[in-house]
């Protein structure tokens, strides 16, 4: 019942059919940092965090359902989010590729600390930025391969589609995030 995940770990505490629910960690690698640009420079450093939270997974054709719950670990942003997604999928032989969109919701707390720009920092190409809690919209195309009874490639794709508490922040340039994540697995039993 435990498991790794590339970045995330946990422990399956339900399953029952088609529902699945998992408590499980996982590292948070959003930060910035005053050298990543020039026009970040006077910005004090946003660190990189881990969360922890739970997910309810209801397995279904033609469509299923994820959704999770987040909060910061560490206490970097004290921050929380909330995320649902409708997800399909179809098999390519020894592999599933599955398609998932859905919104995402993130606290005033995470927004802000990511994105906000403090009065300190403030520059007049820089104003002072108090980000608001947002939704955003996530695309994830997942594809999963089993190579053979223990080992398993994962590849995620994600699009985050962001809200306007992220995109009126004056150190946001783009109206989208992306991220790309792989992960090869062993099943011990």
């Amino acid at each position: 019942r435990f498991f790794f995940q590339g970045i995330r770990g946990g422990y399956e505490f339900l399953q029952k059919e088609k529902w699945t629910a998992n408590a499980f960690g996982q590292a948070r690698f959003q930060g910035l940092e005053p050298t990543d640009s020039p026009a970040l420079e006077g910005m004090e450093t946003r660190r990189k965090s881990a969360d922890a939270g739970a997910e309810l997974i209801f397995r279904n054709r033609p469509v299923g359902f994820r959704t999770s719950f987040l909060t910061d670990i560490l206490g970097r942003s004290k921050g929380q989010e909330f995320s649902a997604l409708a997800v399909t999928g179809a098999p390519l032989g020894d592999a599933l590729l599955l398609v998932g969109i859905g919104p995402r919701w993130e606290s005033q707390r995470r927004i802000d600390y990511y994105y906000g720009v403090r009065p300190e920092e403030a520059l007049p190409e820089r104003p002072a930025y108090s980000a608001p809690a947002t939704w955003s919209w996530d695309l994830n195309i997942t594809l999963t391969w089993q190579i053979s009874d223990r080992w398993n490639l994962l590849v995620l794709a994600n699009r985050q589609g962001f809200g306007s508490g992220i995109k009126n922040s004056s150190i946001v340039e783009q109206g989208a995030g992306y991220a790309l994540i792989s992960a090869l697995t062993y099943r011990i039993r």
